[in-house]
């Protein structure tokens, strides 16, 4: 991991314990994480000035896909934010095969002809949580198996 990466990550994370702890969100805190890290010469995006709880949480999650993408990140993000089932149970489509999706038989293509990639089958309630393997069960047996798992 790059140094910057670390600063980002340690930024956008005290900036969102804030908020999700109700603390209250001044001018100045955002200016010491979400902009600072928006001014950054190679990016150069607008100061967010909002403080508004609901507004400013779309826009560290905004924040936070962008910077990290490609860094593994975003799924642990939803699944934290509580929001993975939505974001996850849904059609996710690849290139436009078809103009004529009617009668196009070559691969499975949906309503407006673009390839049918891949239907995600996110269980809420039982996906957010990993099984427990088995060896940590036979150390210590008063752990039970997380809800959705054979036991």
């Amino acid at each position: 991991m790059t140094r910057k990466f670390l600063k980002k990550t340690v930024l956008l994370s005290y900036l969102e314990s804030k908020l999700e702890a109700g603390e209250a969100i001044d001018q100045s805190l955002l200016d010491e994480t979400i902009n600072k890290i928006r001014a950054r010469a190679d990016v150069n995006m607008p100061a967010i000035t909002t403080t508004n709880p609901t507004e400013l949480r779309e826009k560290i999650r905004v924040e936070r896909e962008v910077e990290f993408a490609f860094e593994g990140l975003h799924y642990y993000d939803i699944l934290r934010w509580g929001i993975a089932a939505e974001k996850l149970n849904r059609q996710f489509t690849g290139m436009k095969l078809t103009n004529d999706p009617a009668n196009y038989t070559a691969f499975k293509v949906d309503e407006e002809g673009y390839l049918i990639y891949q239907k995600r089958n996110f269980a809420k309630g039982v996906n957010e949580l990993w099984p427990i393997p088995q060896a940590e069960r036979n150390v210590n047996t008063k752990l039970t198996q997380n809800t959705g798992y054979p036991n």
